[in-house]
């Protein structure tokens, strides 16, 4: 919620495993809240962090030729509004005022759309696609099979990190502060710093080479959807097991406000909401392949 407060003021400051790490962490949000504290009118923050429960679906459809679409569902699975006719689609992002991030596998592109379709931006991907998420600053972070691509409103880049030890990218995600964190084909978990800096290492587990997608939190911690395993689990900051949920053949994951975690399966085509203790408690049923969901 502090993150969710902050927005691009959040400290960079990461949360630290020692007690000389977790002062230096706490240091740097009560500097934060010294110098912003007074100006958060909360009762705006709260509401604007409600969640709709409006559920953006990326499925594409693998007897069409590879096309596909991106659409969104309310509480009760009824569609609010689709586009269609993509080259693809293997991730998307919710953007607010109606416009959205979608990344084209076989089109090779990244594009921000509203939900006519319309492009509203656009940037061809050298190499592999495998994701994108807009970031604070207004930049978007590119997925790549080899590198980490950061571009401005432009489409210029900005900058490059291509992963510590070389090899392949099978998932990515950014932590709140900037940091960056990946699992790579050796089915390592790997963060970094914003410059690319290796700062920890662990084995976690194969994710899927195309269109896996992990969830990084703001205490360190990655949620991992472990496909040839059939569960889903998080592990610390550490590389410590600390939770799983048995999901057969996970794609791609999303930790939820309430602590619930958004999960879609690959071969059955659902998108499945579980508690805490693995209970699934809402399911939505797609009627294409899907490759990843979050919620809003």
């Amino acid at each position: 919620m502090l993150y969710g407060v902050a927005g691009e003021k959040a400290p960079e400051a990461t949360q630290g495993t020692d007690e000389a790490g977790r002062k230096a962490y706490r240091k740097a949000w009560e500097e934060w809240w010294a110098a912003n504290g007074k100006d958060l009118d909360l009762k705006k923050v709260a509401a604007a962090q409600e969640q709709k429960g409006f559920t953006l679906v990326c499925q594409y459809e693998p007897a069409a030729k590879a096309t596909g679409s991106v659409y969104e569902v309310d509480k009760e699975g009824k569609q609010r509004w689709k586009i269609p006719n993509l080259a693809y689609p293997i991730d998307a992002q919710y953007l607010g005022d109606d416009k959205v991030l979608i990344t084209e596998y076989t089109g090779r592109t990244v594009s921000e759309r509203n939900s006519k379709g319309e492009v509203v931006w656009q940037k061809a991907v050298e190499g592999v696609p495998q994701g994108a998420r807009r970031l604070p600053n207004g930049n978007t972070l590119i997925i790549t099979r080899t590198n980490l691509v950061e571009v401005n409103a432009k489409g210029e880049n900005v900058k490059t990190i291509n992963p510590p030890g070389g090899g392949n990218i099978y998932a990515a995600a950014r932590f709140p502060n900037g940091d960056l964190g990946i699992v790579n084909q050796q089915g390592q978990f790997v963060r970094m710093d914003a410059a690319g800096k290796e700062l920890k290492r662990f084995p976690v587990g194969n994710v899927l080479a195309m269109g896996g997608q992990i969830d990084v939190l703001p205490n360190g911690r990655v949620v991992v959807p472990l496909y040839s395993m059939g569960k889903v689990a998080e592990f610390d900051a550490e590389g410590k097991q600390v939770w799983e949920a048995s999901v057969a053949n996970p794609g791609s994951v999303k930790r939820l406000p309430n602590g619930h975690t958004l999960v879609t399966t690959r071969n059955a085509n659902q998108v499945l909401e579980l508690d805490r203790s693995g209970k699934q408690v809402w399911n939505f049923a797609a009627d294409g392949r899907l490759m990843g969901a979050t919620r809003r």
